[in-house]
């Protein structure tokens, strides 16, 4: 009888070291969404739809996160962390969204800043195979008095102290060609892609999916 005792213990033994483990090892992907919740002509519902969208059809191991910005200049509310990383949230992130109240000026620089901060520790784990921003402007990159070169070198200086390759994408939504030309200089400065333009809530809601599918995930460019 002790002997089964002892065996039923070890077996339970292993299932919760087992169950621990995959819970603390790093997931192959992770994604933070960092939206434009500042006050804009363009209507916030389609950037919520869109990366609601992208939140539930991204990978269940995936680690996903919501960060927003837009307030006030030089103030620490004027960027959030809305839903902290994790796995299998996808459901999660879509209700944040949602709920998220668009107002204020467009604090881009504060919400990239906070975002490369958030992958400059070691846990909550990055992803092991890679580590993506997807940003979502739709009122310009920066309306707090700092021109597009100040933006640009504070971002590169930044994002060269966290110790992880960050892969940024940048989607331009109903901007102007002053406004993406701005935002294709700060995509240059943290070595993205061209920021992919888009005019129509269909046009949104792929150019934020795509990114934060596994398929593409893998890709740098």
């Amino acid at each position: 009888m002790k002997r089964w005792l002892t065996l039923i213990g070890v077996v339970v033994l292993l299932i919760l070291v087992t169950v621990g483990l995959v819970a603390y090892l790093p997931p192959d992907h992770r994604v933070t969404f960092l939206v434009d919740a500042s006050a804009s002509g363009s209507d916030f519902r389609e950037v919520a739809d869109a990366v609601g969208s992208a939140a539930r059809n991204a990978g269940d191991g995936d680690a996903l996160a919501l960060r927003r910005f837009g307030g006030e200049c030089d103030r620490p509310d004027n960027t959030a962390e809305v839903v902290p990383v994790g796995e299998g949230q996808g459901g999660r992130i879509d209700e944040a969204v949602r709920s998220i109240e668009p107002g204020g000026r467009s604090t881009l620089l504060s919400g990239i800043l906070a975002a490369i901060d958030d992958f400059d520790r070691y846990y909550p784990f990055r992803g092991d195979k890679s580590n993506r921003v997807v940003v979502v402007a739709r009122n310009g990159v920066e309306a707090c008095g700092k021109d597009a070169a100040a933006v640009r070198a504070l971002v590169e200086e930044h994002s060269k102290r966290v110790e992880v390759r960050l892969d940024f994408r940048f989607v331009a939504h109903r901007l102007t060609e002053q406004q993406v030309g701005d935002l294709s200089a700060l995509a240059a400065a943290v070595d993205a892609p061209p920021p992919r333009r888009t005019g129509t809530a269909d046009e949104l809601a792929r150019a934020v999916t795509e990114p934060a599918m596994p398929g593409d995930l893998g890709r740098r460019r």
